[in-house]
């Protein structure tokens, strides 16, 4: 009775995904019920061998059949809690056969026997209550409502997290573009200096775990920034303001990235001494232009941009300084409109193939103060 209790909650578990638990396995249906039948059995033994020691026919009777309609319950029970396991449902035949035969030769007593038939009838009635609650409940629609629920919400944070959003809502629409033209975009090429070297000095997995660490936290930051995570590469990190077809206010966009940018260098100097390795930077790139953005790939999509902005961009980065964050020209011209408390030094100048020039600068604070330096105070 105990065993049949237990196995009703851990049915319950299983059923309504509250956590199954761990030591049930599949037979563990069956062997319960070998255990009620093996009671049954003894029970069966000790009623017979007894008939004509004590009481009347009719008292033996009728032990003989209430307890035969016991066991028959609990059986009966684990029919309904395991409906794809054989061995309850055949030892639910067995018990019925045996009392049945038995009461069969007594028959001179045939209340005894009506008996029977009513308990049989209303276990088979009882039995199929049960099995048309387990299948038809409304609770298993609805469970099965909020596991399709669930999963929409895992499958629609990814693609939030992997696409723009009017990218993500032409998508859903039907309606998505081969590619889309953007103007007045703030971009980040962020990389981590030192790590080749880290890298040489430690195992795969702290390396592993050093950028999978600073990623998580730059990759929770674009959220509340509202800024857009494009891709990481190696130890390259690559973000832009949302990308929208027409940017509603470029100053506080790029003040957003810039934010990011800080961010970084906060996340770096703290990570650094966490790790105890002096060597770690980052070396970070800002610039402001255009560029063509489209979702590549049919079965892992991806947002990818491109264009010369994009490279200048990524050479604004290169060739800046460990700790610092430049700027390209064009950055620097929207930052003093936004931001009144920055400074900026030259750096250099960037030729690119196609003969276009693009200088660069190193942007502090006003007090000229490097971004690192007023962190670590």
């Amino acid at each position: 009775c105990m065993a049949s209790v237990v196995l009703y909650y851990v049915g319950k578990r299983q059923l309504w995904g509250e956590g199954a638990s761990s030591f049930v396995s599949k037979a563990f249906a069956d062997i319960i019920a070998i255990v009620v039948f093996i009671g049954f059995v003894c029970t069966f033994i000790a009623n017979v061998l007894t008939t004509h020691l004590s009481g009347t026919e009719e008292q033996r009777m009728f032990w003989m059949v209430f307890e035969s309609f016991f066991f028959f319950m609990v059986l009966v029970n684990l029919c309904s809690l395991s409906p794809h396991s054989v061995v309850p449902l055949f030892l639910c035949l067995v018990v019925i056969i045996c009392t049945l035969g038995y009461v069969g030769i007594e028959r001179s007593v045939t209340s005894e026997s009506d008996l029977l038939l009513e308990c049989a009838g209303s276990s088979v009635f009882l039995l199929m209550m049960h099995l048309i609650a387990k299948m038809w409940d409304p609770r298993r629609a609805n469970v099965e409502h909020k596991s399709i629920c669930e999963e929409h919400e895992r499958v629609s944070e990814l693609l939030d997290s992997m696409l723009p959003r009017e990218v993500l809502a032409e998508m859903k629409s039907g309606h998505l573009s081969l590619a889309y033209n953007y103007k007045d975009m703030t971009l980040l090429f962020a990389d981590i200096v030192g790590f080749t070297r880290y890298c040489a000095e430690h195992t795969a997995e702290q390396a592993v775990n050093l950028v999978t660490k600073l990623f998580a936290e730059f990759d929770e930051q674009v959220l509340k920034l509202g800024v857009y995570k494009v891709c990481t590469i190696g130890d390259a990190y690559v973000a832009v303001n949302e990308p929208r077809t027409e940017v509603l206010d470029k100053y506080s966009e790029c003040e957003r990235v810039l934010e990011m940018a800080i961010y970084m260098l906060r996340t770096i100097n703290r990570v650094r001494d966490e790790v105890n390795h002096t060597g770690l930077d980052m070396r970070i790139g800002l610039h402001i232009g255009r560029f063509a953005g489209g979702v590549i790939g049919t079965k892992r999509l991806r947002f990818d941009i491109w264009g010369e902005d994009v490279l200048i961009g990524n050479n604004v980065e290169s060739h800046g300084k460990p700790g610092e964050i430049a700027v390209s020209g064009s950055a620097k011209e929207v930052l003093e409109e936004g931001v009144s408390d920055l400074q900026y030094t030259f750096n250099e100048e960037i030729k690119l193939k196609t003969g276009r020039v693009v200088r660069t600068y190193i942007c502090r604070p006003s007090n000229g103060e490097s971004f690192a330096e007023r962190l670590l105070q």
